[in-house]
């Protein structure tokens, strides 16, 4: 077996021509008979031939790679989102180029050092805060782009896989309303996918057949878990204080959890709590918290075949793709039936209160 072996040893020792040992070890063996595609393909074996997969993509302008940035921030969500990602494009045969980011590492740069070395495509999970950013820099080179979990941009057309939000919303609304809840506070910030999920909260109480009273809570402060932690506290010691609280996503429930502790309120005997995304340290809480799972596998597959399929057929101008999958309900320890039932008919009214101090 010899490492180095070039194409010119795979001709001479199957006696086939340069040429065709090029072609069929570069992709083209459908060009030639089994016959001869056998008797290459088992003296490269015998030689131990690996194909230069990056002077061929010279030559053809293809390398079969794929940049991929990820804001790791996110941890067990990003990284499954990554294996399903790379599991497709190594079946493929696509070389995986990741680069992580975080809010101090400039966006061009990371994209640009990805461009340089001749990616074929771009598969972006952007920051929260970086998401117009992302968008602005990977444009420049008008190569197809995936966005998984959030939009790259308002203006910009490009196909996306994500979760969808106002589905999973429904469902924890749904799974508190049958507890008997209806005082809800529900947190969220002003992102696309965490505002779909409020207004689905929003939207699934009003069509309550019961009066139930929502307060919105929107800012959060993401430096300082003692101001929301201070916040909550208020919300809960409100003379009407609400008998459940619903989190956008798990990254609020550290903070809630302990608002409630520090209170002396027990979770779900005095106050449930439901989250949104179920990372890894959300099943680790005590109790475990009720939320909505998302399939970050599913996503981060199904996005690198989309790609796949834009790099394959790169003359067709298919509609833009937006496939969202649905979370599931995983129903734990933070949510049970409130103490007191307050049941008024009032065919579906919803009193909301807009808290944004």
């Amino acid at each position: 077996m010899n490492p180095n072996a070039t194409m010119k040893d795979v001709a001479k020792a199957s006696g086939v021509s340069y040429q065709s040992v090029s072609r069929i070890l570069s992709g083209g063996a459908n060009l030639h008979s089994p016959t001869t595609v056998r008797r290459v393909e088992m003296a490269a074996k015998k030689l131990g031939y690996i194909p230069n997969l990056f002077a061929i993509g010279l030559q053809g302008r293809k390398t079969r790679s794929v940049g991929i940035v990820i804001d790791p921030s996110k941890q067990s969500f990003t990284g499954e989102i990554f294996r399903g990602i790379y599991d497709i494009l190594m079946e493929r045969n696509y070389l995986p180029i990741l680069l992580f980011h975080s809010l101090d590492d400039p966006v061009d740069a990371v994209v640009r050092r990805l461009a340089a070395r001749r990616v074929e495509g771009f598969i972006i999970h952007p920051n929260l805060k970086q998401v117009q950013d992302v968008a602005d820099s990977v444009r420049k080179y008008r190569l197809p782009v995936i966005c998984v979990d959030e939009y790259l941009s308002n203006d910009w057309n490009t196909d996306f896989v994500g979760t969808d939000d106002a589905l999973g919303s429904r469902k924890g609304i749904e799974h508190l309303l049958r507890l008997g809840h209806r005082r809800f506070a529900a947190l969220f910030i002003d992102k696309p996918n965490l505002k779909v999920r409020f207004e689905a909260v929003e939207e699934t109480l009003t069509h309550c057949e019961e009066k139930c009273f929502l307060q919105r809570i929107d800012r959060w402060d993401f430096d300082d878990n003692s101001r929301n932690q201070k916040r909550i506290r208020k919300i809960l010691q409100q003379q009407a204080a609400p008998t459940a609280i619903v989190a956008c996503g798990d990254f609020m429930l550290p903070p809630i959890y302990n608002a409630i502790h520090e209170l002396g309120l027990r979770i779900p005997e005095d106050i449930s709590v439901l989250g949104f995304g179920d990372t890894n340290f959300s099943r680790c809480l005590v109790p475990p918290v009720t939320t909505l799972k998302q399939d970050a596998y599913g996503v981060g597959s199904k996005a690198a075949e989309i790609l796949i399929d834009r790099l394959n057929n790169p003359e067709e101008s298919p509609v833009v793709k937006s496939i969202r999958f649905s979370p599931s309900l995983l129903v734990r320890g933070s949510t049970a039936q409130p103490k007191s039932r307050n049941r008024t008919k009032t065919n579906g009214d919803l009193e909301l209160q807009h808290l944004n101090s």
